[in-house]
């Protein structure tokens, strides 16, 4: 079952009670923006739980960071709908040659997003990645809040890894060096509430 908490004005996260996969959602006036379609069970119910919490606004993008199966595998579920997806070049590319897309890819509408775009409060940023070859991630300002996915990984008790990969160095530098206002990262799966501490304590492991 997935349930929706606010956690900072006007965005919400979207988990279970395991925290297997999360996602999130903002609100900009009548309309909202999805970032997460990991599989079709999750897209379907997603939708739903935000359709019975906010039926009078209407879900216009959902956001996916990069192009793996396990990111991108609920996208059907939202073209259904004609929702379009925010994605960069690379990602798109690669999301109109999934084989599970071939029938229907003529349906998927597209927004391309570049780094340091905003839209409707969130901005984005897209790295170069050993992972994917490019990824993006989106902070909001307001609430100090990332929402990021196979940048860093931190489990629920936040031990640190012994091996930390080189993504999570880029990635880190990066927010730093922008100076991106930080209170909470999201991952999209796992651990949805990494502090700041942790970040600087899986940093500093990499020493």
């Amino acid at each position: 079952m997935l349930v929706s908490k606010e956690i900072s004005t006007d965005l919400y996260l979207v988990t279970d009670s395991a925290g297997l996969r999360n996602s999130s959602f903002k609100i900009t006036g009548n309309e909202i923006i999805v970032f997460g379609a990991s599989s079709t069970k999750i897209a379907e119910r997603t939708i739903k739980l935000i359709h019975e919490q906010f039926p009078k606004l209407k879900i216009t993008s959902v956001h996916v960071t990069h192009p793996h199966g396990d990111e991108i595998a609920g996208l059907n579920v939202y073209v259904k709908q004609g929702i379009e997806i925010l994605a960069d070049e690379y990602t798109i590319s690669a999301i109109k040659a999934y084989p599970l897309f071939s029938d229907d890819i003529d349906k998927f509408k597209f927004r391309l997003i570049q780094n340091t775009q905003v839209i409707n409060g969130a901005s984005f940023y897209v790295l170069e990645s050993v992972h994917a070859k490019r990824q993006s991630f989106v902070h909001f300002k307001d609430g100090g809040i990332i929402f990021q996915s196979d940048f860093l990984h931190i489990p629920f008790d936040n031990t640190i890894a012994k091996v930390i990969p080189n993504d999570t160095r880029t990635f880190i530098d990066f927010v730093r060096n922008k100076q991106l206002r930080l209170n909470r990262i999201v991952g999209s799966y796992g651990n949805n509430n990494i502090s700041v501490e942790t970040v600087n304590k899986t940093y500093d492991a990499m020493m």
